[in-house]
């Protein structure tokens, strides 16, 4: 997309930009009746000159404090989906322990050495190396976390190479993809004022 309207990402500069969003859908009668949708913002700021965190600060001297009114209810009937399969249950497993403070080193145990992340800020990191020094940071500035699991599905890929997670027996290829989130409220960990706000991480 280009960027040629004023707005939210101050006036406009012409560039062209490329940002990832990513939409959760709950669809009844072939209609989306239920969306989660986050976009990488600080993608979109970075491209346009500008810091996300400048960006930030902006928003909030013009705003004001943020106050995101909490997510409605998920329509009835729905459920979420948790396979339970070899490749997805080895994922549940590292967030869970990521998130629980035992600290980013099973990343390197999990993580091929080719593997490749799609990281905030239009980042991609390239093997486990990059993407355990992304975890380190953000796992310390946000300790103890409540981690969720909202969706974990395992699907075979015909086709695809890939041998550390090829089936055996089947010379399929096996993806998994994860939709979490992960909560706290602040109250002063590593040198931070403690004000009891509460911040969520998402990811996919």
């Amino acid at each position: 997309m280009t960027h040629r309207g004023d707005g939210p990402f101050v006036p406009a500069t012409g560039r062209r930009i490329h940002a990832r969003t990513i939409a959760d859908c709950v669809c009844r009668d072939n209609r989306v009746i239920h969306e989660w949708l986050v976009r990488d913002q600080a993608a979109i700021a970075r491209q346009i000159g500008l810091h996300e965190r400048d960006l930030a600060q902006a928003w909030l001297m013009q705003r004001g404090p943020i106050a995101k009114p909490p997510m409605p209810p998920v329509p009835s009937g729905y459920r979420s989906h948790i396979d339970t399969g070899a490749l997805a249950t080895a994922y549940r497993k590292l967030y869970e322990g990521l998130w629980a403070g035992r600290g980013a080193s099973a990343v390197l145990a999990s993580h091929d050495r080719a593997a490749i992340l799609e990281a905030p800020a239009g980042q991609t990191l390239y093997g486990h190396l990059e993407i355990h020094d992304f975890w380190t940071p953000l796992l310390t500035a946000l300790p103890r976390a409540q981690f969720a699991l909202e969706h974990l599905t395992e699907v075979q890929r015909p086709g695809r190479n890939c041998s550390g997670h090829a089936m055996a027996g089947t010379g399929l290829a096996r993806g998994s993809w994860a939709l979490w989130r992960a909560q706290r409220a602040r109250r002063g960990d590593h040198g931070h004022l403690p004000c009891g706000i509460r911040w969520a991480a998402h990811g996919a």
